[in-house]
């Protein structure tokens, strides 16, 4: 296709307009039409040839635009998706597999060098050859063919032209301080330079605690507006020296941290002198090749400080981005006030502006470009939603779905248990229901006692019998074909949980957007946790071997049977363990065409994941005190892990348990209600309120009580109900009818509250509108007893320490949410509250990396992170004396 491209032709040569042609996609790529592009000090250095892309070039690494066409591939983005473009990496190096990609191997040859990885380029101008694929994107075009790991996908209601610099500057500020130094609240940190990198560096450390943030710089306007985004102190390097004033704001103990983002060697000497003892300085501006810069030896031995260099604040931009959108969302992260527009045309004028200090972050905007249509007929072709989703959308505005748009989805209408690689039938048959028009979808056998022991057996002996459990690399080969497996089923795995779960498609869509993250940070895992060994002073090796515990018994629950089944067996099968699996009855159907997408992945041994649906729960009771499996990972009601506890204890069991909760959602007077009530509105109503971390308790300080009720009652009673699939719904349906004969029956025997709003079932279907009761009394059942549903308890404080007795005053502690402007406030709240995840300003934000857990009647254990990867190992002390 012919496209229209700022080109840079030579090096120092301005860029100039051209007219090229773009060529066909390849299988892992992306059709983006860019909206916006920022401009960054790397383009510039390209052009001088301080880094050597081959020239001619279309430069730009910080596009944004709408997909228009996907490879045969990709499966994490789709047509019409609003998208971000940041640095390009394989997947597959050691640095990729251990979550390190800024880092990759092959880092400078996939961004830099010009070209694809088997030296194609996508662009041909009138002389030929024009290398492509700057970063993987080569922004500064109209279209761009873009590798799928540099895409990040956004919230469509985003200007994309706002969020384009976060792709590369930003980021790279930001990540400086939230991923490599990661400061502790009331350091000191330093930054020389305050453009695009330096400003995210700034605001990154006000979001942190920083106590001192000293924005350094020679532009007195860059000054003014650091200290208007929350620098603490200013030094204009111009006029003052830099250390001595350094000294005299720290009271001659120096800066914690220095971020230097001007690669210049002086500079950077300044910065280095100026640390405390222990002090860090990274270094993120970029310089001509063979630049060298000198350290005074004698006084930094004495100061033990540290000299790292840092490439893309060491981000994973598809989880870094998204969360410097949210602190933007919030007020917290105003990096759009560095940012001028400039049309693709006056591309030039927006470099010169960047380079004489007139424009912090340049960002040229392609409203004005005409360019021709995508015409192809392959394009046209996937310019088209998906036929399944088209069918199942057709038949499902209020209507029954057809058998063929079931079968689309599903792929099987009688549902088995997977058990050693294989299908096996048993037990009695059983109908699922779609709760949205109550029809019935297909059936599935409900397990008896002899499938569970099967799949516990075959769990059992595939870890015994086979090299699983000590084969680290196949375990992360079978976790990494896992998620692309996940990835390439995504629509059809989200369309089944919409379809008989009932949650809205785009949450749906989110469920199964955590799946792949999840199995690939685990595959890193298996290959990068070890053991710890030592020589004693005698010369003996003692040695500490972490080891897999054996069979898992995993129960699931219905709520998120996909990412929460995944959750579970993720760290599991990392640390060589095998499982036998119970889903959930309610969505017997999709954990089935889970289980075939599992099953058809070659790297894994049949007999490691064992899968059974039983809805009665003799099963879990034969799990647990099966001897056969020595872990248990439950998710569900603190009552059922109650029982589960005491039977597992009783065998001297390990048992990880996240269990219920009543998330309050604490809003202070100083809270920025725009912000705060769109999230509330989430907190209550997502997933229909059938969610462990349910934003069930509504706090709010008594000066602002009548306020947020009309907002927060305005907003929920404005959502529209509906099936999943139309995507006009809000809010989808509860997963059966007799959880709306239970919470319809709590909210007619709820006299000890007053009803702010009142909603109660809307059927057809399984719906329900939110509720939101008024009730002070601590002891009533609506606040000490988790609900379930869309219906939240309203209640006053008028003091901080109100609010924390408040919080506290249940037996559940699985998360809580602090809304506030005043960082010390939220600190203070943090620490106090008793739970295992506190939010600030947001919710329900769940990340691989951090553990994940209840305190208190929430739980035992720990999900996701290290210690979710422990819970199912065993640590075993080996001792070799020298002696022999």
């Amino acid at each position: 296709m012919i496209i229209t491209a700022a080109v840079t032709p030579a090096k120092s040569a301005p860029f100039v307009l051209e007219t090229l042609e773009l060529d066909d996609l390849r299988d892992d790529e992306v059709l983006v039409q860019m909206v916006a592009s920022g401009v960054c000090h790397t383009d510039a250095n390209v052009r001088e040839q301080y880094l050597p892309t081959p020239l001619p070039a279309v430069l730009g690494h910080e596009g944004s635009g709408v997909v228009k066409a996907i490879g045969s591939a990709v499966r994490s983005v789709k047509i019409g998706d609003h998208v971000l473009l940041s640095v390009n990496s394989c997947g597959s190096c050691e640095q990729c597999l251990k979550g390190n990609s800024a880092y990759c191997l092959e880092l400078f040859s996939r961004n830099f060098g010009g070209s694809r990885p088997d030296g194609t380029t996508s662009l041909t101008g009138p002389k030929g050859r024009v290398s492509s694929h700057f970063f993987g994107q080569s922004s500064f075009a109209t279209f761009s063919n873009v590798p799928e790991r540099c895409i990040v996908v956004v919230d469509k209601d985003i200007d994309l032209r706002k969020v384009a610099p976060l792709g590369c500057g930003v980021q790279t500020g930001a990540g400086t301080v939230f991923n490599e130094l990661v400061p502790k609240p009331g350091s000191t940190l330093a930054v020389f330079g305050s453009g695009a990198v330096g400003f995210g560096a700034i605001m990154a450390a006000i979001v942190a605690g920083c106590k001192q943030v000293i924005a350094v710089d020679i532009n007195d306007s860059r000054l003014e507006l650091a200290r208007e985004v929350g620098a603490t102190h200013t030094i204009n390097s111009r006029i003052d020296p830099v250390h001595d004033r350094i000294m005299d704001m720290t009271h001659g103990r120096g800066i914690d941290f220095a971020i230097d983002t001007t690669g210049r060697p002086d500079v950077l000497r300044i910065a280095a002198d100026s640390l405390a003892v222990k002090g860090t300085v990274a270094l993120v501006g970029a310089s001509p090749a063979g630049t060298e810069v000198p350290f005074e030896i004698g006084e930094s031995l004495i100061k033990g400080w540290t000299f790292k260099t840092v490439i893309q604040g060491g981000s994973v931009p598809q989880n870094f981005i998204p969360g410097l959108i949210n602190l933007w969302r919030q007020g917290r992260f105003p990096f759009d006030k560095l940012i001028k527009f400039y049309e693709l045309a006056d591309i030039n004028t927006a470099i010169h502006d960047a380079e004489k200090g007139n424009t912090i972050k340049p960002v040229v905007v392609f409203d004005q470009v005409k360019t021709p249509p995508v015409v192809s007929a392959r394009e046209v072709t996937e310019l088209n939603a998906s036929e399944t989703e088209q069918r199942a959308q057709a038949t499902y505005k209020g209507e029954n779905m057809s058998k063929a748009a079931v079968a689309d989805i599903f792929g099987i209408q009688n549902a088995q248990h997977l058990i050693g690689g294989e299908w096996v039938s048993g037990g009695v048959t059983v109908t699922s229901t779609n709760p949205a028009t109550d029809e019935i979808l297909g059936s599935f056998q409900d397990a008896d006692d002899q499938i569970v022991d099967q799949a516990i057996n075959s769990a059992f002996d595939t870890f015994h019998a086979s090299s699983w459990r000590t084969d680290r690399n196949l375990r992360a080969r079978a976790l990494w074909d896992l998620a692309d497996a996940f990835e390439r089923n995504f629509d059809r795995l989200a369309l089944a949980i919409t379809t008989e779960n009932g949650k809205p498609l785009r949450e749906a869509q989110f469920e199964v957007s955590l799946c792949a993250p999840k199995l690939r940070y685990y595959a890193s895992m298996a290959l990068t946790d070890l053991g710890t060994s030592m020589v004693t002073p005698t010369g003996d090796v003692a040695m500490s071997l972490k080891e897999p515990i054996g069979v898992a018994g995993i129960i699931v629950p219905w709520n998120s049977p996909v990412i929460l089944a995944v959750r579970s067996f993720a760290p599991a099968l990392a640390a060589g363990c095998t499982a036998a699996i119970k889903m959930p009855g309610q969505t017997a159907l999709t954990g089935a065409l889970m289980m075939d997408i599992i099953s058809k992945v070659e790297s894994l041994p049949a007999g490691v994941l064992n899968f059974f649906t039983e809805s009665r729960g003799s099963g879990a009771r034969t799990l647990v005190s099966s001897p056969k499996t020595p872990v248990i990972s439950y998710t569900g009601s603190t009552q059922v892990g109650r029982q589960i506890g005491a039977a597992a204890g009783g065998m001297l069991k390990r048992s990880s348990l996240e269990l219920g909760g009543k998330t309050p959602m604490i809003v202070f007077s100083d809270a920025n209600l725009d912000v705060a009530v769109p999230t509330l509105t989430a907190g209550v109503s997502t997933f229909a309120g059938q969610f462990c971390m349910t934003g069930s308790r509504i706090l709010v300080h008594e000066d602002i009580a009548e306020e947020l009720a009309d907002k927060l009652s305005g907003s929920l009673s404005s959502l529209k109900l509906g099936a999943g699939v139309d995507p006009e719904t809000q809010l989808g349906p509860l997963i059966d009818h007799a959880q709306v004969q239970r919470l319809n029956n709590i909210i007619d025997h709820a006299s000890d509250a007053d009803v702010i709003l009142r909603g109660g079932y809307d059927g057809p279907g399984a719906f329900m509108r939110p509720t939101i009761l008024g009730v002070q009394d601590l002891n009533s059942s609506l606040i000490q007893e988790e609900i379930f549903g869309p219906v939240a308890t309203f209640e006053t404080f008028s003091t901080e320490e109100e609010a924390i007795a408040r919080a506290n005053a249940t037996e559940f502690g699985l998360a809580a949410s602090v809304w506030t402007s005043d960082g010390a406030r939220s600190l203070r709240m943090s620490n106090a509250l008793e739970a295992g995840t506190v939010w600030t300003n947001s919710w329900a934000v769940v990340l691989d990396q951090f553990e994940e857990g209840g305190f208190k009647s929430s739980g035992i254990g720990r999900l996701n992170g290290p210690t979710g990867l422990a819970e199912f190992q065993e640590h075993k002390h080996v001792f070799r004396t020298a002696a022999f």
